[in-house]
């Protein structure tokens, strides 16, 4: 299919170097840590061997966390980027994986029990993928869930941003406005990422407030050296554990909104 936003020439080495660091830098581990304890916490909830989607599933570390985790009865997955379905299909072999677009996903309803979208809507911006988004709601089974994770504040727009192929960043409130609409029911909703803020803040001091035009590509991938990595994942690690039990974080580079589909329809 083609897709609804253009995919920029200089993705593919984002690509690249997304599938060098997602294994082992902090950030990444990060974020697989988190999505492992709000699915395990919410297994109960679901069917033994769910169906689950990746929506824009890049290079598969995701997808290999959805496998591994759940063991579901089928495992899909799709991206915009050939680059990145060739490499997530290296990584989690089992999984039925596509070309498609989140603006416009080829899905169909009651489909899945667990899916997953993280920091896509960011790239296309919350006007281009609302329809996309209310799709994936659709094709959610009874019961099932949605969760969103994508960069919080327009302030803290960065060349890292730039980099990635961001064109917007979110408040908490628009997210949950957002699935509410949908008629799903928010269980979670929460800023992350909050432990290290300041320091995400300081570090980019010298982008803040500028026209995002003008901001030279330049993504914050690089891996810390071993002690660092493995500190910054420590504490984010901590995060996560309070952010699973339900601790909501005024403030963070990060967003995080699990919602579920009513077990039963409403009755007017």
């Amino acid at each position: 299919m083609e897709a609804c936003y253009p995919l920029r020439a200089d993705a593919e080495p984002h690509l690249l170097e997304m599938a060098r660091c997602e294994r082992t830098h902090w950030w990444y581990l990060g974020l697989r840590d988190l999505l492992a304890r709000l699915i395990d916490s919410r297994r109960p909830t679901l069917p033994r061997s769910p169906r689950v989607l990746d929506a824009g599933c890049g290079t598969g570390a995701n997808l290999r966390l959805l496998s591994d985790l759940l063991e579901p009865e089928q495992v899909h997955g799709f991206d915009r980027s050939m680059f990145a379905v060739q490499r997530a299909a290296q990584l989690c072999p089992e999984a039925q994986l596509r070309i498609d677009d989140l603006c416009s996903p080829a899905v169909e309803s009651d489909c899945f029990d667990v899916i997953i979208s993280c920091d896509v809507c960011s790239v296309p911006g919350l006007a281009a993928c609302r329809h996309g988004l209310r799709r994936l709601s659709e094709s959610l089974r009874r019961g099932g869930i949605l969760i969103l994770h994508l960069p919080a504040y327009e302030w803290l727009y960065s060349a890292h941003d730039r980099a990635v192929g961001h064109t917007q960043r979110f408040s908490l409130r628009e997210v949950t406005s957002l699935v509410r609409g949908f008629g799903l029911s928010v269980e979670l909703a929460s800023y992350r990422m909050s432990l290290l803020f300041p320091a995400i803040v300081a570090c980019r001091v010298p982008t803040l407030f500028r026209d995002r035009t003008t901001l030279a590509p330049r993504s914050d991938l690089g891996k810390p050296n071993g002690w660092l990595n493995a500190m910054l994942f420590r504490i984010v690690q901590h995060e996560n554990i309070h952010t699973a039990r339900g601790w909501r974080w005024p403030f963070g580079s990060s967003i995080v909104v699990l919602a579920r589909k009513p077990a039963r329809r409403s009755i007017d």
